[in-house]
């Protein structure tokens, strides 16, 4: 595993550990949780049926606003450019 230093937008590992065979790592606390449940939780169907979402020409939408949105994939951008 290489050292790729500290980005505000990379959740660090702190550690690795094995027991009784079992791997174990220790990161860093994403006070939110993680980006694709936030995503998830954010969006919202633009119709009431309990099926719709089965259907994809169901539209939704996100109580994100665009610029937002926007941000957050600037900040996946570059935190993917540290990696790279």
């Amino acid at each position: 595993m290489r050292h790729v230093g500290y980005h505000p937008n990379i959740v660090n590992l702190l550690g690795t550990c094995n027991h009784k065979g079992q791997q174990y790592m220790a990161l860093e606390l994403a006070a939110n949780g993680d980006l694709l449940k936030y995503l998830r939780k954010s969006r919202v169907h633009m119709t009431e049926r309990p099926y719709a979402n089965m259907r994809p020409e169901v539209k939704t939408a996100s109580t994100l606003s665009p610029v937002m949105l926007l941000r957050i994939a600037c900040d996946v951008a570059s935190g993917m450019e540290h990696l790279a």
